[in-house]
């Protein structure tokens, strides 16, 4: 993983700067997110079972920030 990934992230790692009040902005906290879903993509087969939640997740996470972020 760690020769196919420069920069690996996790929810543990997004979890632990939020905590300790790491992100200074909105986009450092979904910059993170999306480091996630692109890492999932380059390391994994769109067709495969962990592809396709990949995919998923990044629908819904995309919806929901945007729902949540419109106009404020």
């Amino acid at each position: 993983y760690k020769k196919i990934i420069k920069h690996p992230m996790d929810i543990a790692s997004i979890k632990k700067k939020l905590e300790s009040k790491e992100y200074k902005s909105r986009d450092d906290f979904v910059s993170d997110v999306r480091l996630i879903f692109a890492n999932c993509e380059i390391f994994n087969e769109d067709e495969s079972p962990v592809g396709k939640a990949g995919h998923a997740m990044r629908n819904f996470f995309e919806t929901r920030w945007l729902e949540l972020t419109v106009d404020n």
